[in-house]
């Protein structure tokens, strides 16, 4: 006697389906968690010195990282350029007269790049956002 179950195609067929769903929706949650799918915004910063700069270095707003460094470059005045970027769940923070400090240490411990918004002036309720692309 021979021993068949019906359907063994459609069954195989439908576990084969139900992986491939599994793997994209793991691929869709490490994407999230990674911010493969979040807007940054771009923004420069000149320095006189780039003793301490690298690419992906971190920029920190009281502890916490809101972004990294994208580019590093010497211009034409021997002064350093970088490229950098700002999550955008802190894009509230980068208001008018906001200030990047490249914060080293003496010792050569600690430092990186400390982010510090603008304040609003007496009489303004809200900062102005800076646009995306300016100079901070």
């Amino acid at each position: 006697m021979k021993f068949r179950i019906r359907h063994a195609e459609q069954i195989a067929g439908m576990f084969v389906l139900l992986a491939i769903g599994f793997v994209a929706f793991i691929l869709i949650l490490m994407g999230i968690n990674q911010r493969w799918f979040a807007k940054d915004f771009q923004y420069t910063s000149t320095f006189k010195t780039g003793g301490s700069l690298s690419v992906g270095m971190p920029i920190t707003l009281k502890g916490f990282q809101i972004g990294s460094v994208d580019r590093v470059s010497l211009n034409d005045e021997n002064f350093v350029d970088i490229e950098f970027h700002i999550f955008d769940t802190y894009i509230d923070k980068v208001t008018m007269n906001s200030v990047l400090e490249l914060a080293t240490s003496p010792i050569g411990l600690g430092g990186g790049l400390v982010f510090h918004p603008g304040k609003s002036f007496p009489g303004r309720s809200n900062p102005e956002l800076l646009p995306e692309n300016s100079h901070i």
